[in-house]
């Protein structure tokens, strides 16, 4: 049975949830919004980090080529691309204070990032060599045409290469309910597809997939280190105590989410997959 919000987020409702936990996000994790990847277990976090982006970029193919970086939140993998793989890079975000925040860290042409929302891009035809879409394919309201775009604005042989946030094939009646459909409502997704599903739609837009992996195991000790360092700052922090109080706030409810996402790791009703795809 698939997972999927009743009323699908809309592009206003992501911009929204980034917007409001814009100090949470940075202050848990730092500018770069995606898993950790450790190989070892005895990474840093920031090496874990660094260690996905630079599988993406290898699976991408991104050195000295045109790449897009949709959902680039803060900009940080566009800049790490641009400085260190002679990458010409166009990242896409609809969050303002993300935009806010990338613009002051590369206020050049490379990265050049976008306020815009996907969906209604205006990039021409077969653009870019590689496209990169780190965690964002879930938040997508139309997740079909997603793909279509990126299969548009690739040049024919060009890469794309999703990390996305999936379920397992066959998750039980109590972990979609305890778990997953509140991940979803709360993180303001739409849609996490199975491993299997979510290959399927790849092809069924033509593109060849190359390789799809499992990275869960690599990536859980993301909400492990979020957990820990959520409840540490809570205690110290009163602002932080008025934030989670206060009714007001829709998006309050990050902290719960945050335990549901590592207990979901841990029963595995939660994956996280590497998709490496080229259009031919």
């Amino acid at each position: 049975m698939n997972q999927t919000l009743k009323m699908p987020a809309t592009p206003m409702d992501v911009a929204d949830h980034y917007n409001d936990l814009d100090e949470y996000y940075r202050a848990l994790w730092g500018e770069h919004l995606h898993h950790g990847y450790w190989k070892t277990g005895r990474e840093s976090v920031s090496e874990a980090v660094r260690n996905l982006i630079d599988l993406v970029a290898e699976q991408a193919r991104v050195r000295d080529a045109e790449v897009c970086d949709v959902g680039c939140g803060y900009g940080g993998t566009s800049r790490v691309l641009a400085a260190e793989y002679n990458s010409r890079v166009t990242g896409v975000t609809v969050s303002e204070k993300q935009f806010d925040y990338a613009q002051s860290q590369s206020p050049g042409d490379n990265p050049r990032i976008m306020l815009t929302d996907w969906m209604e891009n205006e990039f021409e035809e077969a653009r870019f060599d590689a496209l990169l879409g780190i965690e964002c394919f879930t938040h997508m309201p139309d997740q079909a045409k997603f793909l279509s775009e990126a299969y548009r604005v690739l040049k024919p042989g060009g890469r794309m290469v999703l990390c996305v946030w999936m379920t397992s094939e066959d998750p039980t009646p109590r972990q979609r309910e305890q778990l997953l459909d509140p991940i979803i409502s709360e993180g303001r997704l739409t849609h996490m597809p199975t491993p299997s599903e979510g290959a399927n739609m790849v092809a069924s837009t033509g593109f060849r997939i190359i390789e799809q992996r499992d990275l869960s195991d690599n990536v859980a000790k993301t909400w492990r280190i979020c957990v820990r360092r959520a409840v540490g700052r809570i205690l110290v922090t009163p602002r932080y105590w008025k934030f989670l109080l206060d009714v007001r706030q829709k998006n309050r409810v990050f902290l719960r989410t945050l335990f549901r996402l590592n207990k979901a790791f841990k029963t595995g009703c939660m994956r996280y997959g590497l998709i490496v795809a080229e259009k031919p």
